[in-house]
This record gives structure tokens, C-alpha cells and sequence, in this order.
């Protein structure tokens, strides 16, 4: 088994830093989201509250001077008894000269401008540059470093206008956002950090299972193929992936069995017919023989071998259907056409056994897929009837078909096939004759005509059953998919 993969190849580790980089993302663009959201809700509260501070003041002076004070006086009073928190208000008279200022400033940057008479020469100077009488405006003003927000509005004052400047004096709402950054500097990296842990150790905890059904797998070669891995009943996608393996297993460890066995049938078939051919030369040349004696020995010697290249042709057919990657070499053909083919090539040896062999083609089925597989596959069914057929007995052949599907039927007079061994007669080097009717000298095969056919019968789409078998009759039934729809054939042929 291999060893560890490295800790940065370990798709628990990916895992743990994808899990982290993810949340990171998330948080950071909820941080900036939420910063944005508290920059904006700030500024308002700071404009809104600066608005409020020089409202309040407007109705201060307009008391004062309701009572008979002049408009500058009247700004110098209401400027003393400005209580406003955090805030300073200072009032501009004609040609932006200062008049009045709270006494709430405790800066260097208010002082600094409240110190000017002229605002035009101070730092409140860009709110002037575009304020007309009647109008307000805001403005950042002071250095880059520590800019405070200000607001301007120019008011009507017994018949004069007056400037009310409002400046934001506390830190609190900066105070809100800088803590807020403060927190997510912090915040954010022990998130990734418990994410990233706890991530490493979930995704840990969920992948033991997989590592140990690794093992288990690995453990597992040619020749433990009957071992499983162990299924923990827990009911999630392990145990679904464990059911999933020991399902491949098992139909690892059928197909080496069936291997094996196709293996150890094959070398028998062969080594049979290679030893009979050695004894009959053997025999044949231990002493002088008479021709006759020759000729006999000649006789079994051609038997056996052809008996052999049957056999081998049938092992290379099996195998050669058993290839996944064999892609049949397809082209459109008549069924009625091969079935008649296959009927007149085996109708010389029904007669030679007394055997009727009927066959009336009533229908045109076209069909698409290797011709020579097809009529391999009839002639497999035929010999296999004709081979159990009694003298005198009939093997019919029959062609029908339904909606999609052509169907050729092949039944033989007999005495069947048991029960017992019908679930096998498609198995290779199966063969029942110990059970059914074999006359005549005629060989029996090595049992691999019916699983040939089964295989060429799967290959093209269709399928072969045995549809029938009794004390009087066996059928065996073949489907093959239509190539298009068969019309009727107007001068039936029968033989």
C-alpha cells in the first residue's frame, strides 16, 4: 500500500484550507459590506446631527432678537449659551467675518479656526466657496491627517444675513468605525484559525472511513477476491460506497471463478482430442498395420483433429465476443435470408438422420448487425436441434415478430431438457446429454454452441431463452432488434 500523501497533498488538508480561504472571503467581504454600511450611517447621523446644532442655534438668535438685541449681539448671546454635545457653532457676519463662538471647543483644529476673523483666510474657507445667502452646504475642512466634518448655513437675521457654522468636535462616530476595524482585524484571523482546525479535524473525522476502506481494498488481490469490505450500518455514503465495492468485488471474484473454470474446461476439451490423436499414432505405428488398419486409424485421426479446430474456433469466438472493446462489424441484412441459408446447409444431415426439418418464411425482417455472428448463431441453434432430435423426428424453425422485434424460434422433438440443468444450458462446456437423447455417432461437441449463441445473441441487442422444455418438445427463441418495420413477403417459401 502506498505510503501518506504529504500533508499540502492531502485532500484533507485542501480541504480544511478551502473550507478557511472560503470563510475568509465570506468575512472579509461582510467586514467590508458592514464597514461601508457603518461608514454611511455615520456620516449621516454626524450631517444630521450637525444640522439639528445649527437649527437649534437660527432659533436661539431669532428669540434673542425677537426681544429687541441686535442681530450680532444676539448671536454673541446665544453663542454663550450654546450647550450642543460635541459640537461648535461659529457665526459669520457680512464679508465672512467672525461675530460669535461657542465655547465648546477643546482641539487645536477649532481653535485654530475659530483664532481667524476672516474665514476666508482660515481652514473653514471651503465652505464659502460656493454658500450663497439662504443655502447650506458641508464640507470635510482641516488637514488630511484629522479632517472634521462641518456644516454652513447662511440664515436671514433682521434683514441682514449671518453664517451659522456647525463643527463636528468628538471622535465618537469615527471612534465606532476605527473599533470596528480594530475587532474585524482581530476577529477575522482567529475565524480562519478555529475554521481552519476545525475544517482539518471534520474533514478527518468524515475521511477515516475512506482511509480504512482503502486498506481494506488494497488488501485485497487475485487471490483474496472473496474478502468485502466492511460495511459499518451506519446507512450514509460510506456504507453506499462500501455496498458498492463488495458489489464490483463480487462480480470480480464471478468472472475469475468463471475464468478459471472456462480455463481448466478449455485445456480439457483440448487435451482430450490432443491425446487421441497421440494414441491413435501411437497405435497406428507401434507395428506394421494392414491398409485397412491405416485408413481407420487415418479416419479417427481426421475425427479428433476436427473435433480440435471446432473447438479452438470456438474458444477464439468466445473470446473474441467476451473483448468489451470488439465493435461488431455492422451492416443492414435480412434474418429470413440467413435463417434460409443456415436451414439448406444443415437439411443434408436431417435427411441422413430421418429427421423432417420445416421452415416457411412468412415475413421480410431486416435487421442491422454482423451477418456471419447471425448466421453463426442460427446454425449453433439448428445443430444443437438436430443433434437431440430422434430419428424421425422434426425440428420446425419458425420467424415472427412484434412491435421493435424480430424472433426466430427453433423447436425439436425429444424428450427436453430436465429441470435441473435448463438454468445452465448457456453456461460454457455445459452439457445435459447424459440426460437427453443422443443418437447416432455424431459427436457431441465440447459445449460451447449455445453459450456462443447467447453471447452473439447479447451483442447484437437481442436475446436467446429457452422458452419451452418437455417430455415432447424443447423450443429455444432468439429476439433481435428491428432495423425498420418488416412488410409481408408475397410468395412464402417452405421445405
Amino acid at each position: 500500500m502506498a505510503g501518506r500523501a504529504p500533508l499540502l497533498r492531502s485532500l484533507r488538508t485542501r480541504l480544511a484550507l478551502w473550507h478557511a480561504g472560503t470563510l475568509g472571503l465570506v468575512l472579509i467581504i461582510f467586514a467590508a459590506a458592514t464597514w461601508a454600511y457603518l461608514e454611511r450611517i455615520t456620516q449621516e447621523r454626524v450631517d444630521q446631527s450637525l444640522a439639528d446644532a445649527v437649527r437649534s442655534f437660527y432659533q436661539a438668535v431669532l428669540a434673542e432678537v425677537q426681544e429687541g438685541t441686535p442681530p450680532e449681539d444676539a448671536a454673541a448671546k446665544a453663542a454663550r449659551e450654546f450647550r450642543f454635545s460635541e459640537r461648535r457653532v461659529l457665526v459669520y457676519g457680512s464679508g465672512h467675518r467672525l461675530i460669535a463662538v461657542s465655547d465648546s471647543a477643546n482641539d487645536v483644529l477649532t481653535r485654530a479656526i475659530s483664532a481667524i476673523e476672516d474665514a476666508d483666510d482660515s481652514p473653514i474657507h471651503p465652505l464659502f466657496a460656493s454658500l450663497i445667502p439662504g443655502s447650506s452646504a458641508y464640507a470635510m475642512v482641516g488637514d488630511a491627517g484629522e479632517p472634521i466634518r462641518s456644516y454652513a448655513r447662511s440664515v436671514p437675521v433682521a434683514g441682514e444675513y449671518l453664517t451659522i457654522v456647525a463643527l463636528q468636535l468628538g471622535l465618537s462616530e469615527r471612534l465606532i468605525v476605527a473599533t470596528f476595524w480594530q475587532a474585524a482585524l482581530v476577529a477575522i484571523p482567529l475565524a480562519l484559525l478555529v475554521a481552519g482546525v476545525g475544517g482539518y479535524l471534520l474533514a478527518r473525522r468524515s475521511f477515516d472511513p475512506v482511509v480504512t476502506m482503502g486498506r481494506e481494498v488494497a488488501a485485497i488481490d487475485s487471490e483474496h477476491l472473496a474478502a468485502r469490505v466492511r460495511v459499518r450500518g451506519s446507512g450514509d455514503e460510506m456504507d453506499e460506497l462500501a455496498a458498492v465495492f463488495n458489489d464490483m468485488l463480487a462480480r470480480l471474484e464471478r468472472s475469475f471463478v468463471q475464468q478459471r473454470q472456462f480455463m481448466a474446461d478449455a485445456s480439457h476439451e483440448l487435451r482430450t482430442p490432443v491425446a487421441s490423436l497421440r494414441a491413435a499414432a501411437d497405435i497406428a505405428l507401434s507395428q506394421p498395420r494392414s491398409a485397412a488398419e491405416y485408413t481407420a486409424a487415418l479416419r479417427h485421426v481426421r475425427d479428433e483433429a476436427r473435433h480440435l479446430s471446432d473447438t479452438v474456433a470456438d474458444v477464439f469466438t468466445l473470446a473474441r465476443l467476451d473483448d468489451e472493446e470488439h465493435v461488431l462489424h455492422r451492416e443492414e441484412f435480412f434474418l429470413e435470408e440467413i435463417v434460409m441459408r443456415s436451414v439448406s446447409a444443415i437439411y443434408p444431415l436431417a435427411q441422413e438422420r430421418g429427421q423432417r426439418l420445416q421452415f416457411t418464411p412468412s415475413r421480410e425482417a431486416r435487421c442491422e448487425g454482423e451477418p456471419l455472428l447471425i448466421e453463426r448463431l442460427v446454425s449453433n441453434l439448428l445443430d444443437n436441434a438436430i443433434k437431440y432430435t430422434p430419428a424421425g423426428g422434426e425440428v420446425r424453425v419458425e420467424l415472427d415478430g412484434e412491435p421493435g422485434w424480430h424472433i426466430v424460434r427453433v423447436g425439436n422433438e425429444g424428450e427436453g431438457i430436465p429441470p435441473e440443468a435448463q438454468a445452465h444450458i448457456f453456461d460454457r462446456f455445459y452439457r445435459a446429454d447424459a440426460a437427453r437423447t443422443r443418437s447416432g455417432s455424431r459427436p457431441g461437441g465440447a459445449g460451447l454452441g449455445l453459450a456462443i449463441a447467447w453471447k452473439i445473441a447479447r451483442a447484437h441487442g437481442g436475446s436467446l431463452e429457452l422458452t419451452a422444455s418437455d417430455g415432447l418438445a424443447t423450443v429455444l427463441t432468439f429476439r433481435l432488434p428491428a432495423h425498420h418495420r418488416p412488410v409481408t413477403v408475397v410468395n412464402p417459401v417452405s421445405r
